[in-house]
């Protein structure tokens, strides 16, 4: 990755003939022909790195909080409805008055936007309550309200207007058509086409519900997948130091070799490996490789990383031909190569050991011994083929990883004593490699905790929308199940009755959640090169929950009426 200030007006666009023409004169012609320099902005470079993994989590979390606005809208709709009953005499005692319909429109929208204010208002307040608690899980800084600039909150007054008067337009419409002396009897009226559009609204909860149980529980199995999987290599224990100071050449290297026999001293220390890369991503440096003595040999451009004779030990790389790099310094060999058993396919042989290997601008190189393919990036790109080179050979380094016996933070105190003692004037720093694994996937993480916490409100959402319209139907039905139960039936029945009518839309959302939910996961999956497979427990086990959990409300609300003395709802009129 380099950096480039452009001067005002110049196009990233233009540089391209001039950065062509420069490779061609400063590369060969291999290197030119595989090489291809992109430009991105510094502003999203963060967006698009990892495969554009933090800004597909941007727009995953985007839908999902759109998705929750939408059912607390559709929440509110409902509810407002189901509880009008009580208001239902004052506003045909507004009409009888001389009240006209607009007035009432306008009372209902702006009850509705005060309501969104309030809701705002307290939204700000848990905002300032739970920031530190989001601080730590995006590992982030979000600003204080106070800090809010002009965009912001005019963007907050936007989204209250705009949420309040979505949210009050329905009831609005509907209460305000009410007629005048069913309105003063305190008759609710609802026709056909507005029991219809709840139960549309209803179906749109159930489905974004159950899409977003769909995504978080797909994202749960994927993240525990990344931290299950064999990778083919062993990160516990592992503790990386940079190597400083980076002096590249002979002088150098053997230095730095000094120190790793000086750590390997330590009782706490069971392994040490100096290299140039450890496995965090592709490595970027490639080497152009044609075999020798073969008619039908093919050039490959091959990553290569530095390594010591230790990395396959410390790392548990597994050997699957022929041996490593030797583990003292009279038996070193220079030009000994070991390569990975994808490269040695990608050559086409089935032994590789003994083969020689000519290597742009180096010589030729004997391959000593194949390792398993292991993960040196990222879930999110395939094993691929892979070379590996002595330091003495190379001259360079970045990392020294040691493997410690235990974990204790007294191991590490020894390790920076030693350190210490053998190059006083540089730093000591260090990280544990399964925590810079956990960081190579910390957009999903946050992703996964994100999900948990939207499908938690889902959950509360819907069974609020449940609520809200069982409400109104129970007053609607309230004469028609004592009818009922004077004429025989039990509250069993009625329970029954009304499970039924919502089985229908779960249903139906089902139908429509499931389809949605394997398009939109499994175009997610697809920025994975190793991923889990969809499998139908995932949606059955989703479909399952919400009902039960929609039915057992649905029973509780029900029972209560259903056990209700009869004689008291039919006198009433």
């Amino acid at each position: 990755v380099g950096l480039i200030e452009l001067k005002p007006g110049i196009a990233p666009s233009k540089l391209s003939g001039a950065v062509k023409h420069l490779l061609a004169l400063s590369s060969p012609e291999t290197v030119n022909k595989n090489l291809e320099v992109k430009f991105r902005p510094l502003r999203t470079y963060h967006l698009d790195k990892d495969g554009g993994a933090v800004g597909k989590t941007l727009v995953i979390l985007s839908l999902v909080s759109l998705g929750i606005l939408l059912m607390a809208v559709i929440n509110f709709v409902n509810i407002m409805i189901g509880t009008s009953s009580y208001r239902i005499r004052e506003i045909g005692l507004r009409k009888v008055f001389g009240g006209r319909r607009i007035q009432l429109i306008i009372q209902y929208l702006t009850e509705s936007i005060v309501l969104t204010l309030g809701a705002a208002v307290l939204s700000l307040c848990f905002y300032m309550l739970f920031r530190p608690v989001f601080n730590e899980m995006l590992q982030t800084r979000l600003p204080s309200i106070y800090q809010f600039d002009g965009r912001q909150v005019g963007f907050l007054c936007i989204l209250v207007i705009v949420v309040g008067s979505l949210a009050g337009i329905y009831p609005a419409f509907i209460l305000s058509a009410s007629e005048v002396v069913a309105s003063v009897k305190g008759k609710v009226q609802v026709n056909g086409k507005d029991g219809w559009m709840r139960k549309v609204l209803l179906v749109l909860q159930f489905s974004v519900a159950m899409l977003v149980f769909i995504f978080a529980a797909t994202i749960t199995r994927q993240v525990n997948y990344f931290f299950d999987k064999d990778l083919g290599y062993n990160r516990e224990q592992l503790v990386v130091i940079s190597a400083f100071p980076k002096r590249w050449d002979s002088v150098g290297v053997e230095k730095m070799l000094s120190i790793r026999n000086g750590l390997l001293q330590i009782p706490a220390v069971q392994d040490a490996s100096l290299s140039f890369e450890i496995p965090e991503r592709t490595p970027p440096g490639g080497i152009q490789m044609t075999p020798t003595g073969s008619k039908d040999a093919h050039t490959l451009m091959v990553p290569t990383i530095l390594v010591d004779e230790n990395y396959a030990s410390t790392f548990g790389l597994k050997l699957l031909a022929g041996r490593f790099f030797k583990k003292n310094e009279s038996g070193y060999t220079p030009g000994e190569l070991v390569i990975s058993e994808s490269a040695m396919k990608a050559f086409g042989w089935k032994d590789a050991v003994g083969k020689q290997i000519q290597i742009q601008g180096g010589g030729t190189s004997t391959i000593v011994g194949v390792i398993r393919d292991y993960n040196y990036a990222s879930l999110h790109e395939a094993v691929g083929p892979l070379a590996l080179f002595h330091v003495r050979d190379g001259l360079s380094y970045r990392y020294l990883t040691v493997k410690l016996k235990g974990g204790q933070s007294s191991n590490i105190e020894q390790l920076k004593n030693k350190w210490k003692e053998f190059s006083p004037n540089s730093p000591f720093e260090y990280f544990f490699m399964d925590e810079k694994f956990q960081s190579l996937y910390a957009s999903e993480l946050h992703l996964k905790q994100a999900a948990v916490m939207a499908t938690g409100l889902m959950g509360l959402i819907v069974m609020l929308g449940i609520f809200g319209v069982l409400t109104l139907a129970l007053v609607r039905r309230t004469k028609e199940i004592a009818m009922r139960k004077v004429l025989g039936a039990g509250a069993r029945h009625i329970v029954i009755l009304f499970i039924r009518q919502y089985a229908a839309l779960i249903g139906i959302a089902i139908l429509i959640a499931w389809p949605f939910g394997y398009l939109l996961t499994n175009r997610w999956l697809e920025q994975y090169a190793y991923r889990i497979p969809q499998n139908a427990g995932n949606y059955l086990m989703v479909g399952a929950v919400v009902s039960a959990a929609s039915f057992l409300l649905i029973g509780l609300q029900c029972m209560k009426v259903a056990l209700t003395n009869p004689v008291k709802s039919l006198k009433s009129e």
